[in-house]
């Protein structure tokens, strides 16, 4: 049987492609013998097919009726993009380059343009907000998944965007929230659900956990004690800090000069691991581990508010 190479986290399996190096008829019948098999050498590259764009043609006949009134047509399929010219997924090659690899749609346009076609960074940019209007039920769907977890963490952090009619950009801000139970034994996948803002007030916050009843995972912004009822009842949220170890903050790689991540990431999975009696209270421990949650949810959008996967901007 062939082996198995991994590459990164994914396993690539050979593909055979019916080759097989063999004597030269000239060689067998000048020794006079017959060839046997006796085993054989196996070796293996890694290989690539390039993305390749294509025009699929779709023709739909008219029919009229002899000696009669009428045409009758079969209906044009749906489409995202009605009366435009990409495909379901040519629409999520730009959406995964752009929001997952961090692929600027000005880049995106050179790149297709050395295949000789030309897609406009601006035309490509309405597609991806449409895109994001069609992907919005998904978006609320993970979040409500999301709110449903007993641990939560969330984080904010700066987003330039593009401000309608002055050709300059604006701070908005984008609001995260995950979750991971695989560290309490829990087999749900791990989901982070994000939304876009152009307040970072502490009311985006109330507003986005409205009904969330559960730990959240915060660091120190003052935003989040709105979360908290006042008077420490147990019925609302219950913060819980994520620095850990004598004041000693988790690292921010989404903060701008600390790690080169192509879009903001969630700063860190802090997941709350045990509970330990110190000086006669009781303490939840938490362990932070900064990550880019390759294995999260779905890429989508940041239009209309929402957005599943870590995401730049609309803008090129």
């Amino acid at each position: 049987m062939a082996s198995v190479h991994r590459v990164g986290a994914r396993a690539l399996r050979p593909i055979w492609n019916g080759s097989k190096p063999s004597l030269s008829r000239k060689t067998l019948l000048s020794t006079g013998k017959q060839k046997v098999v006796i085993g054989e050498d196996v070796s293996e590259r890694l290989d690539v097919v390039p993305a390749k764009f294509r025009v699929i043609v779709t023709r739909r006949p008219k029919y009229a009726f002899k000696n009669a009134d009428g045409v009758i047509q079969a209906p044009a399929p749906a489409h995202i993009i009605e009366g435009g010219i990409p495909t379901e997924a040519l629409l999520a090659q730009i959406a995964v380059a752009k929001y997952a690899d961090g692929m600027p749609l000005y880049r995106q346009e050179a790149i297709y343009a050395r295949d000789h076609v030309e897609l406009d960074r601006q035309l490509m940019a309405q597609w991806m907000g449409k895109l994001g209007f069609e992907l919005e039920i998904m978006a609320d769907y993970i979040f409500s998944e999301v709110k449903k977890a007993e641990r939560v963490f969330a984080d904010e952090t700066t987003l330039p965007t593009l401000a309608p009619g002055s050709g300059s950009t604006k701070t908005a801000y984008l609001w995260a929230y995950a979750r991971d139970d695989r560290t309490f034994g829990r087999s749900g996948p791990p989901m982070v659900a994000y939304r876009f803002e152009d307040s970072r007030s502490g009311e985006c916050a109330v507003r986005h956990l409205n009904g969330y009843r559960g730990i959240l995972q915060v660091d120190g912004y003052a935003a989040y004690n709105k979360l908290a009822r006042a008077d420490r009842g147990n019925d609302g949220i219950t913060l819980a800090g994520c620095r850990v170890g004598g004041g000693v903050a988790i690292p921010a790689p989404h903060r701008p000069g600390r790690a080169d991540y192509p879009h903001p990431v969630l700063h860190a999975q802090a997941s709350l691991t045990r509970r330990q009696h110190i000086g006669g209270r009781s303490w939840l421990l938490a362990v932070g581990i900064a990550r880019a949650w390759p294995g999260s949810a779905s890429t989508a959008d940041c239009c209309g508010g929402h957005a599943v996967r870590a995401i730049s901007s609309i803008s090129a």
